[in-house]
């Protein structure tokens, strides 16, 4: 799977992207009003999607439309031997575009059926918490007290109903990671560590799945040459943020938000692997790590474009809480890694250094012997 060129010709590659159809299947059940529309608004311009290359049917930047002959997905048909378009593949239930297929039952939603606002809501509650996204139960298990310096304004203030209500003394914290797709001319894995004494615990990984400069991929060819960025978000565990606020003695009454985020990143680590797992780069958070030494500073086209600390006051629904949280004040902290990373490829052992060093020493006795 490493490698995109001949992905395909593994078995697991098949499972994964069924998942993914399974999982967009999901979004549209839950969010059915989402969709492309005609383009984008950007600075109060109105943009077209297009297809800048284009395609064996497509000119340059032709406009691109959900349906109609713009709309077409070539070079797949249908059953009537017309093209699919976009419009036609959305949705798995009896008022959408026949797919002959669907998927089995999943925490209580059935992608095949139709449903209302409040159904489509509560299914969302349920898929979040099924993947460990609950900030209720979070709330009640950190130490309150510890965290009650954390600013939580209003709901109301960031526009939100009045039916909502704050959670209080609680924030979300994420790390936003943000990778060149190429840097490795294959595929490559971004790692955060918690800091455990002598060792460092797995926090989450952002994986880039990127092919090689000679791969005949067209697309790769032309995302190469615009330095695309390949983004993911780690959601940092409560019970991780708790032991660091805890640790770090919040309950004195000194903290800020800004100490415990900075208390929060020099708990953590990064590191950059390749596809055989050998670790090439590692990082140290926070402003008071070491700076890495100029002549050990890892290559800059392979280091990350960003990993910065994110959080958000989380607001739930005085009359239902069953229904989906909302975030919002979502603030943008440090960057974690300011002081370098360090290239883990010149690095040798002592014990490595001794073994190697006695072995010359016995083959130039060898050789003088003989």
């Amino acid at each position: 799977m490493t490698n995109p060129d001949y992905a395909a010709f593994d078995p697991i590659f098949f499972f994964h992207h069924c998942n993914v159809d399974r999982l967009i299947a999901l979004w549209e059940w839950c969010y059915p009003s989402y969709w492309m529309g005609d383009g984008y608004v950007h600075d109060g311009v109105s943009y077209s999607w297009t297809q800048q290359r284009g395609t064996f049917a497509q000119v340059y930047n032709e406009q691109l439309l959900p349906t109609g002959a713009r709309g077409n997905l070539y070079p797949f048909r249908n059953d009537n031997g017309t093209y699919w378009t976009s419009e036609q593949t959305r949705f798995l239930d009896a008022n959408a575009y026949p797919k002959y297929y669907s998927y089995p039952e999943f925490q209580g939603v059935k992608v095949d059926q139709t449903a209302t606002d409040a159904e489509r809501a509560a299914g969302r509650a349920r898929i979040a918490k099924y993947y460990g996204f609950d900030p209720q139960q979070a709330a009640t298990q950190v130490d309150i007290e510890a965290w009650s310096h954390l600013p939580v304004p209003s709901p109301q203030s960031a526009g939100l109903p009045e039916t909502f209500q704050a959670i209080k003394n609680y924030r979300v914290f994420v790390v936003l990671v943000q990778l060149p797709e190429h840097a490795f001319n294959a595929s490559y894995q971004f790692e955060l560590h918690k800091n455990s004494g002598n060792q460092t615990d797995l926090v989450g990984t952002v994986t880039v799945f990127a092919r090689p400069d000679y791969s005949p991929c067209t697309a790769c060819a032309l995302r190469r040459e615009m330095g695309t960025t390949v983004r993911g978000v780690i959601t940092l565990p409560p019970s991780l943020v708790n032991d660091i606020i805890v640790n770090n003695g919040a309950s004195g009454g000194n903290a800020t938000l800004e100490t415990t985020t900075e208390a929060i990143a020099q708990s953590l680590t990064g590191k950059l692997s390749d596809t055989s797992r050998t670790v090439v780069a590692t990082a140290q958070g926070g402003t008071r790590a070491p700076t890495v030494p100029a002549h050990q500073v890892s290559p800059p086209n392979i280091l990350p474009s960003g990993v910065t600390l994110f959080s958000a006051a989380v607001a739930e629904k005085a009359d239902d809480k069953t229904y989906p949280v909302q975030l919002y004040d979502w603030q943008k902290h440090n960057a974690l890694f300011t002081n370098g990373w360090k290239d883990q490829t010149k690095q040798s052992t002592p014990a490595s250094s001794g073994v190697l060093t006695s072995l010359l020493g016995w083959l130039q006795g060898r050789g003088q012997a003989s």
